[in-house]
């Protein structure tokens, strides 16, 4: 009896696994290229996100959060941008089950599959061949941001999560973000949109959609605004009384005959160059720091409320006068091309750098500002010019005025000094041994030695008069050895002689 009960006990644990509720064996898991994009693994295992790329399978990523497969990338010499990334598909994304973080910029992806990753919060896909973008299915989307691609449509009416949204450098030519209330960041500049519609995106703090072909634009439900960048389109009046938050606007190159800023008296900086303007009134704005507003047809400008304004350029305007005395912090003033005959800036001891080129100024005293560096004053009637004060100063510019004589010897910093077209019988050069380029023409030199100006990489000296028929140029180097960049020959009858000093 203990034989049989043993053998039938035998059969049925043989027969036990055999069960007709079983079924088949499951598939063996895809492995390595079966199932993902060969260079894409390969990355992902250089990154440590995988350990081998050959024999990953989708159970050892099914549970990878974060992902950042980003290839370099730098600007070209006429600013384009070139990637270095080298990943075309991301081929096996799917599998990511849990990736909430997708960083994949830089690269050559063509398309990209974002249906099953629904974990999906960050994705940052700029600077890719993609032509279209489908994020539908990522509706826990926080932030995207797919500049410079291809796309010419991109829908996100379904991420209603979204608070940062950057699609910059696409074609896009509309772009519906009604349902994306909790936006607090849109840019969406370089695009060819002619209308965007923000009034339900009360939660915006920045707004950036400069050059598109936008004619109109209503901010006006955008009370949290801080930051409006609207510039290079055709809007004609933006109405900016709402955003009384606001801190930057740059509105420059559009068809503006009217700006009104004065409810916006959190402004730090404001940008309207470029436009048709005939007044601005900012004296309600007295926390301004940078005001550029040239290029318009401005015939007066009051700035004695802008205490704090530290850059100031209102440069081709048709003003008359400038009263910078209050403007005590001011380390830059670019005033060229109106119709100032004076220009007072004794007061602005901070001043680093001053533009007034293309003016009527007699005259002009900097010997209070002894932190500028450069200094452009062509094109005026200055007869005279004491820059002794200027002990720091590294570029002056003073072509085209009435200058007799120059003294520069206490510059010793100099590295760029131009005075062509004036009345100078002299000019020594002696003390600025830094200077890399001298321009000297149209004056009534006779000589002038360089000798001592040995890190010049530019020199110009034609028609001066010279003497007994001949120009002589005391150097390093004669006739035989004249360096690229400088003067070559004569003019007028006139012999160039270069004298080496230390034959």
């Amino acid at each position: 009896m203990k034989k049989l009960f043993f053998a039938l006990s035998l059969s049925a644990l043989l027969f036990a696994g055999c069960s007709k509720d079983d079924g088949p064996m499951p598939e063996p898991e895809p492995v390595g290229e079966e199932w993902i994009d060969p260079v894409f693994a390969q990355i992902l295992q250089e990154r440590g996100y995988i350990k081998n790329a050959l024999t990953v399978t989708p159970s050892d990523v099914k549970d990878i959060t974060k992902i950042d497969v980003s290839g370099n990338y730098y600007q070209d010499n006429e600013g384009n941008y070139i990637t270095e990334g080298t990943i075309k598909s991301l081929r096996g994304l799917k599998y990511f089950e849990s990736l909430e973080k997708l960083e994949c910029y830089a690269n050559q992806i063509s398309e990209i599959d974002l249906s099953q990753n629904t974990a999906l919060t960050y994705l940052d896909c700029d600077l890719n061949s993609l032509s279209s973008l489908d994020v539908s299915n990522n509706i826990a989307l926080t932030y995207l941001a797919c500049d410079l691609n291809s796309l010419s449509s991109l829908d996100v009416s379904n991420n209603t999560a979204l608070t940062y949204l950057h699609c910059t450098y696409n074609s896009l030519t509309s772009l519906d973000v009604s349902d994306n209330t909790a936006l607090t960041y849109l840019a969406c500049d370089l695009n060819s949109l002619s209308s965007l519609d923000v009034s339900n995106n009360i939660q915006l703090t920045e707004l950036h959609c400069t050059y598109n072909s936008l004619t109109s634009l209503d901010v006006s439900n955008n009370i949290n605004l801080k930051l409006l960048y609207c510039a290079y389109n055709s809007i004609n009046s933006p109405d900016i009384s709402n955003n009384t938050s606001l801190e930057s606007l740059w509105c420059s190159s559009n068809a503006l005959t009217s700006l009104d800023v004065s409810k916006n008296t959190a402004l730090t900086e404001l940008f309207c160059y470029g436009s048709s303007l005939t007044s601005l009134d900012v004296t309600n704005n007295i926390a301004l720091i940078e005001l550029s507003c040239f290029n318009n047809n401005l015939s007066s400008l009051d700035v004695s409320n802008n205490t704090a304004l530290k850059g100031l350029s209102c440069s081709n305007n048709n003003l008359s006068s400038l009263d910078v005395s209050n403007n005590t912090a001011l380390d830059g003033l670019n005033c060229s091309n109106n119709n100032l005959s004076s220009l007072d800036v004794s007061n602005n001891t901070a001043l680093n750098g001053l533009r007034c080129n293309y003016n009527n100024i007699s005259s002009l005293d900097m010997s209070n500002n002894t932190r500028l560096t450069f200094l452009e004053c062509n094109y005026n009637n200055l007869p005279s010019l004491d820059m002794s004060n200027n002990t720091k100063l590294i570029y002056l510019w003073c072509s085209n005025n009435n200058l007799s004589s120059l003294d520069i010897s206490n510059n010793i910093y100099l590295r760029d000094l131009e005075c062509n077209y004036n009345n100078l019988l002299s000019i020594d050069v002696s003390n600025n041994t830094q200077l890399i380029a001298l321009y000297c023409s149209f004056n009534n030199l006779s000589s002038i030695n360089i000798s001592n100006n040995r890190e010049l990489y530019w020199f110009e000296c034609f028609n001066n008069p010279g003497e007994n028929g001949e120009f002589v140029v005391k150097a390093w180097f004669d006739n035989s050895s004249i360096p690229n960049g400088f003067t070559r020959s004569g003019w007028d009858g006139i012999t160039l002689i270069y004298q080496n000093v230390d034959k």
